[in-house]
């Protein structure tokens, strides 16, 4: 049997995750009105305004800033952001380029609506397909694809930046 102190630090302990994990939920929360204000101005300019809510004043380190600047900077060179594709061809041999292409051609027949990008890493042609954020949205698309290409499977990959969907309400 465990000491009372034990008991209570347990009980504690316990209040306080709970407690932490509400909290930074709800620190998470977006004010749409605010995002949509940052980015019409982040589009038109190439510079990171401090927002500055009627309400708040937000003071910022100069340090942030330039951190900011420097993730964005590199996000720009690197023409992509980190997700997630589907290969469903890969091949080293003589006529692997032409296979690709027809691949590709097939593919585009057969799912007009997803994305097929041809990759050449040494030695090997590559056809990948879509451009999903996340596993789950790969996994989605997979599971339609996977009677028709039973080899395919989902690969980490610089994707294309998403577009940016604008609601009804949205357009001017």
């Amino acid at each position: 049997m465990l000491p009372p102190y034990f008991v209570t630090m347990r009980v504690i302990f316990t209040i306080f995750i709970v407690l932490s994990t509400f909290l930074s939920s709800l620190s998470q929360e977006v004010n749409r009105e605010i995002w949509d204000n940052y980015q019409e101005i982040f589009q038109e300019r190439d510079t990171i305004p401090v927002l500055l809510p009627d309400q708040h004043n937000i003071h910022q380190d100069s340090r942030l800033r330039n951190m900011l600047l420097g993730h964005i900077k590199n996000n720009k060179a690197a023409n992509g952001i980190e997700g997630f594709r589907i290969e469903i061809f890969f091949s080293s041999a003589m006529n692997a380029k032409d296979e690709a292409f027809q691949l590709k051609k097939k593919f585009m027949t057969e799912f007009p609506d997803l994305d097929v990008h041809i990759k050449y890493i040494t030695p090997n042609f590559r056809v990948r397909i879509g451009d999903f954020r996340t596993r789950s949205e790969a996994l989605k698309i997979h599971s339609q694809i996977k009677e028709l290409y039973p080899g395919a499977f989902i690969v980490p990959d610089i994707i294309r930046f998403p577009e940016i969907k604008q609601n009804r309400s949205d357009k001017r």
